[in-house]
């Protein structure tokens, strides 16, 4: 299932691991059992492209009779100086019993609440492997039933990368959840 111990040799852009691949792991499995208990047919929501790892791990512990993946894509990006943020569903053309929506980390939720519109669902299930404590408040997540694996996330703002998040496409491939080194300007050197 994956080894709990953090890894000894970390890229070098590594600072440290948030969630080692055993505690991912577990924790997936723990989140498809759940899952794996709600009404069929289940309508699995990936936000792409991180969150296909998980789905695709999740679906290895979950009976696939009745379980649909229908991906969705957000672009958030800067216009007239204004942050916007831009949802694409794909089709789907099955009944649903239960709409999970899958993040891989949560930050301000404002993704999953457009998504949850996009889809036309406001009580969606919503699973994420780390979510910003401070977030799980926010008014657009309490109708929804939020399964969370940690919402131990670092102080600051940290840059996420491995088990699907990258850096520019690199350090996705990565089987945990590593924190990594951003070197700060300092103006003093």
């Amino acid at each position: 299932m994956g080894d709990s111990k953090v890894p000894v040799d970390l890229p070098p852009s590594i600072e440290s691991v948030l969630l080692t691949e055993g505690r991912v792991q577990h924790g997936v499995r723990d989140l498809a059992d759940s899952i794996s208990k709600h009404r069929r047919p289940i309508r699995l929501v990936p936000i792409m492209t991180a969150a296909m790892f998980m789905v695709t791990d999740m679906m290895k512990y979950m009976t696939p009779n009745g379980v649909y993946v229908t991906p969705a894509y957000a672009n958030s990006y800067v216009a007239n100086d204004q942050q916007q943020l831009t949802v694409t569903v794909f089709p789907f053309s099955h009944r649903v019993g239960t709409t999970v929506i899958v993040d891989t980390v949560i930050d301000t939720g404002k993704t999953v609440a457009r998504i949850a519109e996009a889809l036309g669902t406001s009580t969606p299930i919503v699973v994420a492997l780390v979510v910003k404590p401070d977030k799980l408040h926010q008014p657009y997540f309490k109708d929804m039933d939020m399964k969370i694996l940690s919402a131990n996330y670092p102080k600051g703002d940290p840059f996420l990368v491995g088990y699907g998040l990258d850096d520019d496409q690199q350090l996705r491939g990565l089987p945990y959840i590593g924190v990594k080194y951003v070197q700060k300007n300092n103006p003093s050197s």
